[in-house]
């Protein structure tokens, strides 16, 4: 059994309050899909012991597919968890302001953040460490760019930065 949840935390006093609790119900759809997955990987592996290398790129004759919407237990849970606390926080009408939404890395795929704009927050979550940011391309006619210059995450420019604390234990 897996949940998601979701609190409103209260920094100075270091509480959590719990706001809703959702369980993460698995369709058949969801169940194929998964076994599905590790099908492929016990494949992959026995390839690979065999010596038999991943084809690189696109298969021959395959065409583009439109972005299809994310229909998975986990993103199902978290968007019905979030409109129903949303709704909680509408109705109580609290005199804070939420602006945060905080989650762990799991919350930085583009459909949860998506989600999470859609009631005017602003997602806090650790990224991963191989992620690739890039500024926005010129435009250009006839430019093939897809996106600008990559961002040196270790090195940010000042107007990008916010505030930079170090904690020593």
């Amino acid at each position: 059994m897996s949940f998601s949840a979701i609190s409103l935390i209260d920094t100075k006093e270091a509480i959590s309050y719990m706001l809703g609790v959702e369980q993460l119900i698995y369709t058949d759809k969801d169940r194929a899909r998964i076994s599905a997955q590790k099908e492929e990987k016990k494949e992959a592996k026995k390839r690979q012991a065999a010596g038999q290398a991943k084809r690189k790129g696109r298969q021959q004759g395959s065409r583009n597919k439109d972005k299809e919407e994310v229909d998975n237990a986990s993103f199902r849970a978290f968007k019905s968890l979030l409109s129903a606390v949303m709704q909680k926080v509408k109705t109580v009408k609290l005199k804070l302001p939420i602006q945060y939404f905080v989650g762990d890395s799991a919350f930085t795929a583009l459909h949860h953040i998506k989600e999470v704009q859609k009631y005017g927050l602003q997602l806090i979550s650790k990224m991963a460490c191989n992620a690739a940011l890039y500024k926005a391309r010129p435009k250009k006619r006839g430019d093939g760019m897809t996106h600008g210059a990559r961002y040196d995450l270790y090195n940010l420019e000042q107007a990008y930065l916010k505030q930079t604390r170090e904690e020593k234990r």
